[in-house]
Parts: C-alpha cells; sequence; structure tokens
C-alpha cells in the first residue's frame, strides 16, 4: 500500500477506475495507494468523498489527504516592507534617485497614464526591494501612492521642460526630489551627498 495522494482533486483525477455498466457509470478505487475490488456509484462515491477521507468499506485506508485546519495567530504577518518604513537615508535617497532616473523615458510620450507612472515606481521598488535585502518585497501604502504619483508627474515635468530648453533650464538633481518625496511619503531623511 502507498501513501495517500496530496488532496481530494488527484485522487479524483488519479485514484478512481470509472466503466460503464448498463446505462450507470460504475466506479472502483484503484491505484497504488489502495485497490478496493467494490463497485460504487459514481455519484455515490463523489458524495462520501466529498466529506471522507478514507476508503468507504476500508475505514482505516486513507487515500487522499484533507486540507489543513486553518491556525489564528495573533497579529500581523510580515508582509513587503512599505516605503514609509525606510528609516535609511542612504536607502530613500538611492529611491529617489533611481526613480528619477527611470522617469527619464516617459517626458517623450504624447499621453503619459497612471499605469506607465506606476509601473515606473514598481519597478523602482522592486529594484530597491532586492539592492537593500527586503525578502518580502517593498510597496506602498494605498494612502501614499497618490502622493508618490504626484512627485513622479512632476518629475516628468522637469524631464520635459529640460529637454526643451536644451542649457537653459536648470536640470534637477535627484537630490531635488528627496523633500517631496518626503512629504508624500512620511519620510524625516537628509539627502546624501553622491547621489
Amino acid at each position: 500500500m502507498g501513501t495517500p495522494l496530496k488532496d481530494r482533486d488527484t485522487f479524483l483525477d488519479q485514484g478512481i477506475d470509472m466503466y460503464l455498466v448498463s446505462q450507470d457509470t460504475a466506479c472502483r478505487i484503484q491505484n497504488e495507494v489502495h485497490t478496493c475490488h467494490a463497485v460504487y456509484c459514481e455519484e455515490c462515491l463523489l458524495d462520501y468523498l466529498a466529506d471522507n477521507n478514507t476508503c468507504p468499506i476500508h475505514k482505516d485506508v486513507f487515500l487522499f489527504h484533507l486540507p489543513r485546519e486553518p491556525q489564528f495567530v495573533s497579529g500581523e504577518r510580515n508582509g513587503a516592507t512599505t516605503l514609509d518604513q525606510i528609516t535609511d537615508d542612504i536607502e530613500a535617497s538611492k529611491f529617489c534617485h533611481k526613480l528619477f532616473n527611470d522617469t527619464m523615458n516617459l517626458y517623450d510620450r504624447e499621453q503619459i497614464f497612471d499605469s506607465d507612472i506606476k509601473e515606473k515606481i514598481h519597478a523602482t521598488l522592486k529594484y530597491i526591494g532586492e539592492r537593500y535585502n527586503h525578502p518580502s518585497g517593498l510597496s506602498i501604502k494605498a494612502e501614499h501612492m497618490a502622493g508618490v504619483m504626484d512627485v513622479v508627474r512632476e518629475m516628468v515635468k522637469a524631464h520635459f521642460k529640460a529637454q526643451a530648453k536644451a542649457g537653459e533650464y536648470k536640470a534637477y538633481k535627484s537630490k531635488d526630489w528627496l523633500p517631496k518625496m518626503n512629504k508624500a511619503v512620511g519620510w524625516k531623511h537628509a539627502y546624501r551627498l553622491g547621489l
């Protein structure tokens, strides 16, 4: 006798041999877990297996594993670190620097959709999350997303102005965006030189 299959669906796919008897479908339990020579009405067997994981005749034979009962645990699951939880000044500055650079190619589009902006934000979150070893990733709380998107819109406008007035317009540096991002996310970070 083998080990029970991992779940009910796998068992129903692999552990039942069905065949026609006159005009009804009959079936037998037949696989490496257990071979029962009893013949069952298909509907009756499926009804039984909806609430049980043993052979209807050999009750000591487990055919498949039942799903585990849920366990309720107090507290919160450790999920992704949210942007407002970043306490490292260098990481915050790098986020602004990377986002500013990643938005540079958006300025030449005639129409910039919210999805274009969110794509750049999520790509930057992914990059910073991997670079600064956030095992569950890095995300933005819903209440901060609108503010971050406004900052990105300003970044795109700055890129546009810089290109439109080649040389005359003071190009922004990523350090110029840290105070705006601080306000949008609730950080209290200082700009680090060199970023």
